[in-house]
């Protein structure tokens, strides 16, 4: 490698774009979305613990997953937004799967687990959060590769 090329890097941005001053910008977006996700994780364990099964259960659980925005979005790989998404969206599913089971096929020790996981866990916030990241991540997947067909055509003609 050569100290051009490693100087050219100091010079990009989080997606690869050069800009003025990103040097110094990069470490400060990069403690701001730790510290908000930090923040957003925290909140959710504390209030885990305090609000209790019933119409607001789905609070802890969508702080936990809207933790990570502030970091997929610093990372700026779309790839792991869509898969963070389609992955939460089939924990969610599986979650309200959960609810309509019968419980005979289940052995009596494993109903307790059973019914934290219905009680505790909304599937709708894993299944609303996880959509929205699937939709953010397949629509950026879709720019960038809408900009990669349109550099091939021009080469082309």
């Amino acid at each position: 490698m050569h100290p051009q090329d490693n100087q050219h890097d100091k010079n990009l941005d989080v997606d690869g774009s050069a800009t003025a001053g990103s040097a110094s910008r990069k470490p400060r977006r990069a403690l701001w979305a730790t510290i908000v996700s930090t923040l957003l994780w925290v909140a959710s364990i504390v209030l885990a613990f305090v609000i209790k099964p019933g119409a607001m259960i789905f609070i802890p659980d969508s702080l936990l997953l809207l933790g990570f925005v502030p970091l997929l979005w610093l990372w700026h790989r779309w790839w792991l937004t869509l898969c963070f998404g389609i992955l939460n969206a089939a924990i969610g599913f599986f979650l309200l799967i959960l609810a309509f089971l019968p419980r005979e096929p289940f052995p009596p020790e494993s109903l307790p687990m059973l019914d934290h996981l219905i009680d505790w866990h909304s599937p709708w916030a894993w299944m609303v959060i996880g959509g929205a990241c699937a939709l953010y991540g397949t629509s950026h997947l879709l720019i960038k590769i809408g900009r990669w067909l349109g550099r091939k055509l021009q080469q082309k003609a």
